[in-house]
């Protein structure tokens, strides 16, 4: 793979982010929180904790920061020493601070863990040759904002808060109690958060108040002390205490790690031989790690049934389209997030009419915040439904499920809330009665765009102009046509063969009104959107590219469509930006006028492949691992910008706020290798797809533990000498048969060619 190795970012950010679960701390590069605008230990998405830092003798240097894992870190500071030797320092003088501190050195290296809360180990040691005295300072502070607070920089929530402090020999704990409640739309809501900050090992009784500890001793040479430091939180009646402790950078030994191994345990396992190869399993070894960082333990509904946030830092929610995109897109390596996804979204189902929160009979979850603001209802976000796209993508999932486990009982447990979420489409769908599905906002404080594209400005007029509410995307046509498909399945298998009937009906109708309405003939394109008169919305972006995946394209058109995608406006040589640098408003670090988005691009491939585009298909795969290759821990970023692959831009920026982790983009590399590969399940039948397409740069690759329903699978994959791809079964435990054949998905396999790889399977 030596054409992605082109060059490495490694980059080092202003801010160095831990987190497990709900809890989160972004601290500086020291480790400290310092920065009322960005940083703070954050719990349920309420800063905790809003100043955090130590110093020895009135400063330290960072010598190094690092994370060890996405939920530890480590750092080591040196401080000056109070009594030197000049033989040994020379002469001293304080802008040589970290040179001469160097030479003579009080150490602190500090070992940070989050859990529930944190909890660090301090080790102070005197490297002098003589006894030192030493000042220590810790300073704290917390403020209970939320963290759309602390990102706009206002406080909007009043409440109460009350501090405390208590010292006990060498111990000392700080603690604060918030309280607030008000009465808003309808509701009486309230919340009660606080923080224990405890600090123990002090080798005398310090002084501490309000906002600062300071205790003074004294260090023999080569002496030195810990000291331990837990945050325990609290919020709303439930503690939030760490469950690591010590120097236990890897964690291990609890129920948490215990759920975590058998997650990784189960799941499929890559192997590339060659080195060159090897980015492409790095990145998937990391989609696994980050899928794991994402997991949200409170949403588990049992041990291969869990949910992960939508990204780290600012999404720590329950976002119901992301939950359930990260489920399908990573199926191939466990389906615990698809079982997870259907149960927590079908808890939260909407289930009357509440404008403030967009919600209705049957709709879809969109976010659900723990925040302050959200629970006190100063937002709607606390459960909010402003999506058109989770509901049909529940279907969609459900579906999935089905064909990857063969659950026949929980796919029926699951049906009553994807047939409700489909009659919210039909009935509150098509906002106009013109057989198309349309969006639109009724909160004043709900998502303008509720695509997939939900910024603001997402989707405009050619001339730049916004297209106001309601707005039917093209891809949310193929989204629900997808959804009546799978449905059709799902009504079949349970033995309603009239209500199928009746779907699969509906779904053709709907494909054949959407290319007739939604092609232009002068661009050889679909049309983005139509506008709340009707008309085609006729700016060029990437929406055609989802609808691609959807198969709602008809076949005639479909290669133009690709072509068009693959355009040097629209395809970056990195990505398919959201919208054509030809476009007035094109703006490459827009979130969606503009930007790559590695899971739409590996939606983007889904479609190639189910329209059987292969060599479209890999030049997609190459721009997007090429971008896994250059940066650091090689991730996919959330999203990137849309700069050309060219000389004079070798590597694209990242978007200044995009999450990393990200859960899109996590799964992203799985569906990407999975249409390499052509695989596709239908456990029911014991049966595994696979009609593999591999490209030069990927001549061999072995699928391990591979499950389809009660069975697993071991598969490689190579290059002949004619560039034609093979495979062979290397072992099966339980019942499946793998046979080489085009996914029952596939628009472009005629009857005769099934017929024929069927027979060359049958008799392998």
């Amino acid at each position: 793979m030596h054409e992605f190795d082109l060059i490495r970012i490694e980059s080092r950010p202003q801010e160095i982010i831990s987190s497990q679960s709900r809890t989160v701390l972004i601290a500086n590069r020291d480790g400290w929180l310092s920065d009322l605008r960005l940083h703070g230990l954050f719990i349920h998405e309420t800063r905790v904790l809003s100043r955090y830092l130590w110093r020895i003798n009135g400063d330290l240097y960072t010598v190094e920061a690092s994370p060890v894992h996405q939920f530890s870190r480590l750092s080591y500071h040196i401080g000056r020493p109070r009594r030197v030797r000049r033989a040994y320092s020379g002469d001293k003088q304080p802008a040589k601070f970290a040179k001469d501190a160097t030479e003579e050195t009080i150490e602190l290296k500090l070992s940070t863990l989050i859990s529930d809360g944190m909890f660090q180990t301090a080790v102070i040691r005197n490297y002098t040759t003589q006894a030192q005295p030493l000042d220590l300072e810790i300073l704290y502070a917390a403020d209970f904002a939320d963290q759309v607070e602390v990102q706009a920089g206002t406080r909007q929530q009043k409440g109460s808060l009350r501090q405390t402090v208590a010292v006990n020999g060498g111990e000392v704990q700080i603690g604060w109690r918030y309280r607030a409640g008000r009465r808003a739309h309808g509701e009486r809501v309230s919340i009660a958060r606080g923080l224990d900050l405890i600090i123990r090992g002090l080798p005398v009784p310090p002084r501490a108040n309000r906002s600062r500890l300071r205790a003074r001793f004294e260090l023999a040479a080569g002496a030195a002390v810990t000291l331990e430091v837990e945050a325990v939180g609290y919020i709303d009646g439930v503690e939030f205490r760490p469950i690591y402790r010590g120097h236990d950078f890897n964690g291990g030994g609890t129920d948490r790690d215990r759920r975590i191994e058998l997650y990784q345990s189960r799941s499929t396992v890559i192997e590339v031989p060659h080195p060159a190869q090897r980015t492409l399993e790095r990145a998937l070894d990391r989609t696994i790690q980050d899928l794991i960082s994402l997991r949200m333990f409170d949403l588990d509904r049992g041990e291969q049934a869990w949910v992960p946030a939508a990204g780290i830092p600012i999404y720590i929610a329950t976002f119901g389209r992301d939950i359930l995109t990260a489920a399908w897109m990573s199926a191939m390596l466990s389906p615990a997030i698809l079982a997870g996804a259907l149960q927590v979204l079908s808890e939260t189902q909407g289930a009357k009419n509440d404008p403030w929160r967009d919600e209705e009979p049957g709709k879809m979850l969109h976010e659900a915040h723990t925040g302050p603001i959200s629970v006190l209802n100063y937002r709607p976000q606390g459960r909010y439904y402003g999506s058109f796209t989770t509901s049909p993508f529940y279907v969609i999932n459900l579906s999935e499920f089905y064909h990857w486990t063969g659950d026949k009982a929980a796919t029926e447990k699951y049906l009553p809330a994807a047939e409700a979420a489909l009659r919210w489409v039909e009935r509150y769908g098509d906002v106009d009665g013109d057989g198309f599905y349309e969006y639109r906002t009724r909160s004043s404080q709900g998502v303008k765009n509720q695509a997939w594209k939900d910024s603001g400005d997402a989707i405009i007029y050619p001339d730049g102009a916004i297209v106001p509410n309601p707005i039917g995307t093209c891809e949310e046509q193929g989204y629900v046509y997808e959804a009546l498909l799978r449905m059709t399945e799902l009504q079949w298998i349970t033995g309603r063969r009239w209500d199928a009937a009746k779907t699969f009906r509906r779904a053709q109708e709907l494909k054949k009104r959407f290319n007739a309405k939604f092609w232009l003939a002068e661009e050889n394109f679909f049309a983005m959107a139509k506008d709340p008169k009707g008309r085609l919305v006729r700016s060029i972006g990437s929406n055609p590219g989802d609808a691609l995946a959807t198969g709602v394209i008809a076949p005639e058109l479909a290669e133009a469509t690709a072509d068009r995608l693959l355009r040097p406006d629209l395809f970056s040589g990195w990505g398919v930006r959201t919208l054509s640098s030809e476009h007035f408003a094109y703006n490459p670090y827009s979130y969606h006028r503009g930007s790559v988005w590695p899971a739409e691009n590996a939606a983007i491939c889904v479609g190639l492949r189910r329209y059987g585009m292969i060599e479209r298909m890999n030049r997609l795969a190459v721009g997007l691992l090429g971008v896994a290759a250059i940066f650091s821990q090689d991730r996919l970023p959330e999203v990137f910008s849309g700069h050309p692959r060219d000389a004079a831009h070798p590597f694209p920026a990242v978007y200044p706020k995009a999450c990393s982790p990200q859960a899109w983009s996590a799964g992203a590399l799985v569906i990407l290798l999975q249409m390499i590969l052509g695989l596709y399940p239908y456990a029911p039948l014991h049966v595994l797809f696979s009609e593999p397409a591999l490209p030069e740069w990927l001549p061999q690759i072995t699928v391990r533990n591979l499950r389809v329903g009660g069975a697993t699978v071991a598969i490689r994959y190579w290059r002949d000498d004619q560039g034609r791809s093979q495979f062979e079964v290397l072992e099966t435990q339980g019942k499946l048969r793998v046979l080489r054949q085009a996914s029952p998905w596939s628009l472009y396999a005629t009857p005769l060619s099934r017929a024929e790889e069927l027979i060359t399977s049958l008799a392998a």
